[in-house]
């Protein structure tokens, strides 16, 4: 596949990103709709796996707050301060987890582009053989 010219060399990086997006996108379906920390949350409060704190606890993060606010101002609370500090943590390692998974297949599979180009454009290697490099990775 020798003598390439420019407008095929982008076509062909184009259709590479493409694949690799895809299945990026396939791997990230595995961890569920999303793994940002609101929706966990909500979803773990919901099915009961995490619970807010007690009435008593709640009161005394709103009257610490109440004694360091200004007037003006109501004091608010985040979500961190209305679960125990072990289950905020639990979840933040849980999402933490999954992000590094998600980061490191994205940097095998691009790799993989990459050298599924170069092979493609130096070598003279003929794309289905060079796209079965993106294809194994796991």
């Amino acid at each position: 596949m020798a003598g390439l010219t420019k407008t095929q060399i982008n076509y062909l990086k184009d259709k590479l990103q493409r694949v690799a997006e895809d299945k990026v996108t396939e791997f990230k379906k595995q961890f569920g709709d999303s793994n940002k920390k609101g929706d966990v949350l909500l979803k773990k409060l919901k099915s009961g796996e995490v619970e807010f704190l007690s009435k008593e606890q709640i009161l005394e993060v709103l009257e610490r707050k109440i004694d360091g606010c200004y007037y003006s101002y109501y004091p608010s609370l985040s979500i961190d301060e209305l679960i125990s500090k072990e289950d905020y943590n639990r979840i933040e390692n849980e999402i933490e987890v999954v992000d590094k998974q998600i980061r490191d297949f994205e940097n095998r599979i691009y790799n993989a582009k990459t050298e599924a180009l170069d092979k493609i454009v130096l070598e003279g290697v003929d794309v289905e053989t060079a796209l079965a490099t993106l294809n194994a990775v796991k």
